[in-house]
C-alpha cells in the first residue's frame, strides 16, 4: 500500500505493522498518524505484507525488537502534548466510534448522559485530516474480527420509541 498523504516530519518515514483486515489496536495509531498529517505505510496491507513483518522481527541488529503488533517504526516518536488535540482525544474518538458500532442501543442511551465525551468525539472526527481519513479506503470498516464486534443479541433491546 502506498504511503498515506500528509506532511509528517521531514526525513522521517513511518511504517505501521498491524493486521491488514481489522482496526484493532492499530487503529489508535492510524488515527494519530492521520491527524498529525504524517506520511506512513500500513505495511501489512501492502504487497510484501507479512513477509516484511517477519523480516523485521528476525532483525537482531535492532536496538529493541517489537514484542507484538501493533508497532511503529520511525525516526523518532510522535509527541502529542499541550493544548492541541492529543492521542487521548483520538483514543476517545475511537472508543466512542467502536462502542456505537458494537452496542448501538446501549451506547446510544449512555451517550445522552455524557455530552462532553460525545463532544470530544465530534470535534476529533471533524478535524480535516481525520475526516479525510475516515472517508477514505484506508479506514478499515468495523467488522466481527476486530476489538469492537457487533452482536445484536448482546446489546439492549430497542424500545418502540427508538429509531433503528
Amino acid at each position: 500500500m502506498p504511503l498515506a498523504p500528509g506532511v509528517g516530519r521531514p526525513g522521517v518515514k513511518y511504517k505501521l505493522y498491524y493486521w491488514p483486515a481489522i482496526q484493532g489496536r492499530g487503529e489508535f495509531i492510524r488515527l494519530a498518524l492521520e491527524d498529525a498529517g504524517a506520511a506512513y505505510e500500513d505495511v501489512l496491507r501492502g504487497p510484501r505484507g507479512f513477509s516484511s513483518q517477519e523480516k523485521l522481527l528476525k532483525n537482531r541488529s535492532m536496538s529493541q525488537i517489537p514484542f507484538a503488533p501493533p508497532f511503529l517504526v520511525a525516526g523518532k516518536e510522535i509527541n502529542l502534548l499541550g493544548g492541541a488535540p492529543s492521542y487521548a482525544d483520538l483514543s476517545l474518538f475511537q472508543m466512542v466510534a467502536g462502542l456505537r458500532y458494537a452496542f448501538p442501543v446501549a451506547f446510544g442511551r449512555l451517550e445522552k448522559r455524557h455530552p462532553r465525551i460525545v463532544g470530544v468525539h465530534a470535534r476529533a472526527g471533524a478535524r480535516a485530516r481525520l475526516a479525510a481519513y475516515l472517508a477514505s479506503p484506508r479506514r478499515i470498516p468495523f467488522n466481527r474480527e476486530g476489538i469492537f464486534r457487533c452482536y445484536p443479541e448482546l446489546d439492549l433491546p430497542r424500545k418502540k420509541s427508538e429509531k433503528t
